[in-house]
């Protein structure tokens, strides 16, 4: 039962943190600010999804197998959290703040 309340929770969270960035980056093209707001729940939203999807792989085998994909997936998801780190804005040539 716990497991569901987190597991709502993680998703409740992801998806607001998505919804902001949608909202975000509608603004975005004409404010730098909101560019970077955008893109700070787009780092929110990605964390959040990673840690529940290395959560999730934990579960998904028995060990050894599970450390093995666990692992891989957070990788994975840290490393979409990078990119989103490092992205450039549209219509500069300078990195987000």
């Amino acid at each position: 039962m716990a497991e569901r309340a987190s597991a709502s929770w993680n998703t409740a969270g992801a998806q607001m943190a998505g919804g902001f960035a949608q909202l975000a980056g509608a603004f975005a093209t004409s404010s730098k600010e909101m560019a970077a707001t955008a893109k700070a729940f787009g780092i929110i939203e990605a964390t959040i999804n990673t840690y529940t999807a290395f959560t999730k792989a934990l579960a998904a085998a028995p060990p050894p197998f599970n450390y093995a994909l666990a692992a891989g997936t957070l990788a994975a998801g840290l490393a979409k959290v990078a990119a989103i780190k490092n992205s450039r804005s549209a219509d500069s040539r300078t990195a987000y703040p």
